[in-house]
């Protein structure tokens, strides 16, 4: 999956679940500050994408991706580099 096809599904996402508006979304939007959403939303979020791409993000990688484009590029390095699964 490429970058633009992560960032297309993290958008829909953010839309569909969160009801951010999409004009709001831009790659350095702060998905707390700028969007609204709180500490949970963005566990939730990296939950759903995880269940959607099936990749695996762990916990401890979620407070340091504080804006869209963070989100993006972590999701995207996962898919490339997956994680083993936990036992």
């Amino acid at each position: 999956m490429t970058r633009a096809e992560v960032e297309r599904e993290f958008e829909q996402l953010l839309v569909d679940q969160f009801s951010v508006p999409r004009e709001a979304i831009t790659a350095d939007a702060h998905l707390l500050k700028d969007l609204g959403l709180d500490s949970l939303d963005l566990l939730s979020a990296m939950t759903a994408m995880e269940d959607q791409l099936g990749v695996r993000i762990p916990n401890d990688d979620v407070p340091k991706m504080q804006t869209v484009s963070t989100c993006i590029d972590k999701i995207t390095e996962r898919l490339a580099n997956p994680l083993p699964a936990d036992d």
